[in-house]
């Protein structure tokens, strides 16, 4: 059974996509993976008030951060934000070394976060996590 992820992958890799089926196929794929993300996340029941009554919501359990990769990963800001929009936002920019393959932090713009801090790292060419391991980034405490 075909899928929207599928779709929206085969309009992204398709070197005949003009720059407006991408743009929307990028954003679908992103919207997905938000969906994807909150599949993983605990979730608390709140009380919101609406224009007529207050009513039951939820949100997340504990705090969330977003943190594209530079460049690429800021296409993704926009979706996540949308769905989190309480998070803490940061930045990391990468560059890798022509020799020997290792990502170099080149930049790094970091919110305070605490240890219950769910952290989404936004980046569409992200595969392994390789570039975000150590000693690319190094791990600070609040």
């Amino acid at each position: 059974m075909l899928t929207a992820k599928e779709r929206f992958l085969t309009l992204l890799r398709d070197k005949h996509s003009d720059r407006a089926t991408f743009r929307r196929a990028a954003i679908r794929i992103t919207e997905i993976l938000v969906f994807e993300a909150m599949q993983h996340l605990d979730w608390k029941k709140i009380e919101i008030d609406t224009p007529l009554e207050t009513t039951p919501g939820v949100a997340p359990s504990r705090p969330t951060a977003l943190i594209p990769i530079l460049r690429s990963g800021l296409a993704m800001l926009p979706q996540f934000e949308a769905a989190f929009p309480d998070s803490k936002i940061g930045f990391l920019g990468f560059q890798r070394d022509e020799e020997t393959f290792i990502p170099r932090l080149y930049y790094d713009r970091l919110p305070r976060i605490s240890k219950e801090t769910e952290v989404m790292l936004l980046d569409p060419m992200l595969a392994t996590g390789g570039g975000c391991l150590p000693p690319a980034v190094p791990q600070t405490t609040p």
